[in-house]
């Protein structure tokens, strides 16, 4: 299969390392429960990588239309906890629009 693109046609693509910082709680925060047991603290800075590709073009004229997909996972990789009760953030994302 060939895939035939205008001329001003951008393909992108990306990965790399993403930080989340939950600023719901401050860093004293406890659950004792979760502490009795494990000896830490729920953490509240995830770590994990990010993936993204996209598209670009100018398809209409002199409007750019863009259409991006990215992969996040994010996790705190500093717990010693078993990965059933960590914290772990999984998101997909898509972005589209023209740009005037």
């Amino acid at each position: 299969m060939t895939l035939i693109l205008p001329k001003k046609t951008i393909l992108t693509c990306g990965v790399g390392i993403s930080n989340k910082i939950i600023v719901s709680q401050n860093k004293n925060f406890r659950v004792d429960d979760f502490y009795a047991v494990y000896g830490e603290s729920i953490h509240s800075l995830l770590t994990g990588v990010i993936a993204t590709t996209g598209i670009e073009g100018n398809w209409f004229g002199k409007h750019t239309f863009f259409v991006n997909v990215g992969y996040e996972y994010l996790t705190d990789f500093r717990s010693k906890v078993d990965n059933a009760l960590k914290l772990i953030n999984n998101q997909f994302s898509l972005q589209a629009g023209i740009n005037f």
